[in-house]
């Protein structure tokens, strides 16, 4: 049977589809396991934006994948989340530390009108992208 496809790209696309489904069965990604969000989700948009390389091997790298991953999975150390984990140390009082007047939550953060400009800044950049 002829190969009918580059087999360096054919690979790569096998290696990508392992890594997606690694991805997906972590239970913190539960939640993209549901059939109608996972169409959804652009995966060759969201491993190019997020610049996901299985095969980085320095540790910037890695810290910086670390840090996307946790923006798509909604683990930022937001107050929320904090209060999650350890609710006897954080307190329930606690606001955004940007407007002090709601809770400091994944969705408050892209939104807070304290940092609006640095979040249109961002956008901006993500569209030139």
């Amino acid at each position: 049977m002829p190969i009918e496809r580059n087999p360096i790209l054919m690979i790569k696309g096998i290696k990508d589809a392992q890594f997606i489904e690694e991805f997906l069965m972590l239970y913190r990604n539960k939640v993209y396991r549901q059939s109608d969000l996972l169409r959804l989700i652009d995966w060759k948009i969201s491993l190019k934006l997020n610049n996901i390389n299985q095969y980085d091997t320095l540790f910037e790298d890695h810290y910086l994948q670390s840090f996307r991953i946790k923006i798509c999975c909604n683990e930022l150390p937001t107050c929320a989340n904090l209060k999650k984990r350890k609710p006897d140390l954080y307190d329930e009082d606690w606001k955004c530390n940007f407007c002090k007047i709601e809770e400091e939550t994944f969705d408050h953060f892209w939104k807070c009108s304290k940092i609006q400009n640095v979040v249109q800044d961002i956008l901006k950049r993500l569209k030139i992208f």
